[in-house]
């Protein structure tokens, strides 16, 4: 089977393995979709400690059941699956904090999402994969783990009707979370600077701001913003959120940060204010299901998030365009 081999620092290539066997309870899955996520194009740019290569990447998944030798799913059946899946057992699953789980990466898609096959391991079948209708496309499916990922940040923030919500970044999550948290009734302001994306953001949000002419302190207003996700991975934007964020409101860190970032907090603010500066990683299965039902129901709208669409054997051009950001979602179509 073709799969893309990822060696080191920029660079990928298209290899052949062999198709995985899969085991008692497990799954052999035809890859259909995968999208390429922020997490891939950091990998492949300057690489991550977890990842070590050589490795196939990719994890957001949706295809079709090959074999299965699961009670759960037959031959044919359209499906998505879940990266990873929480233990259960251990001391964070016992209090519910599953992205936390000791155990969260021992068992894994096998190899990894842009490959032709991929094996589901059994724990993961058991909950975290789950079939789809007809009406929703496989590239389209695959939004389910970035959505559950954007659900997990909304449900941590404690989002609701009325509540003046601002996303400082406009890429795939941003926007996500945006669109989120509109279905959860706030008032939602997105801030950006890539003029496609920002096309896309009035298509959702209540406001948007161009940064490169208008200072989000200049949308703050007499209280502040309720909740303030910042979906860019740079710490002086968390500096930001917090110079607009209300009195006992929530600020949370979403964009995955690089390793050693620090932040100079005034604690007065944290303490006499009683801000909540927070973050989110991951998600929950009951997150993922429920991001799924989402794009099924058409409460979330995923045409406005894919924009191009590669067929694997074109994966590193999409790859460098992403990183670019060209575009807002490309997904690879098998």
């Amino acid at each position: 089977m073709k799969v893309v081999l990822y060696e080191k620092e920029k660079q990928i290539r298209l290899a052949e393995q062999d198709i995985p066997e899969i085991k008692n309870g497990e799954i052999l899955i035809n890859v259909k979709a995968c999208g390429i996520c922020a997490t891939d194009i950091k990998t492949y740019l300057r690489g991550h400690p977890l990842i070590k290569p050589p490795v196939v990447l990719g994890h957001e998944v949706s295809g079709e059941v090959a074999e299965s030798k699961s009670d759960s799913f037959q031959t044919g059946q359209r499906v998505v699956v879940a990266p990873y899946v929480p233990c259960g057992k251990c001391y964070f699953c016992r209090r519910e904090e599953y992205s936390m789980c000791q155990d969260l990466f021992n068992d894994l898609l096998d190899p990894g999402g842009f490959s032709e096959y991929i094996r589901v391991p059994a724990k993961i079948v058991e909950k975290g994969m789950f079939e789809f209708p007809n009406a929703l496309s496989f590239s389209q499916a695959s939004l389910t783990e970035p959505l559950a990922c954007c659900i997990n940040g909304i449900e941590r923030s404690a989002v609701k009707k009325g509540d003046r919500v601002l996303v400082i970044g406009d890429g795939p999550i941003g926007l996500m979370l945006a669109h989120l948290a509109k279905t959860y009734g706030a008032n939602v302001t997105v801030s950006g600077m890539i003029d496609e994306r920002l096309k896309i953001a009035e298509k959702i949000a209540d406001e948007v701001i161009d940064v490169r002419k208008t200072d989000i302190k200049e949308k703050r207003g007499d209280i502040g913003f309720d909740i303030v996700f910042v979906a860019v991975g740079m710490p002086e934007l968390v500096d930001s959120a917090l110079q607009v964020v209300r009195k006992g409101g929530y600020v949370n860190i979403f964009g995955g940060l690089p390793k050693g970032s620090k932040l100079a907090v005034d604690l007065n603010q944290i303490h006499y204010q009683q801000v909540i500066l927070d973050g989110s990683f991951g998600f929950m299965p009951d997150q993922f299901h429920l991001a799924l039902k989402l794009l099924i129901n058409q409460k979330i709208n995923p045409g406005l998030f894919i924009t191009n669409t590669v067929k694997i054997e074109d994966i590193e051009s999409a790859f460098n365009k992403s990183a670019n950001k060209e575009g807002l979602k490309w997904v690879v179509n098998f």
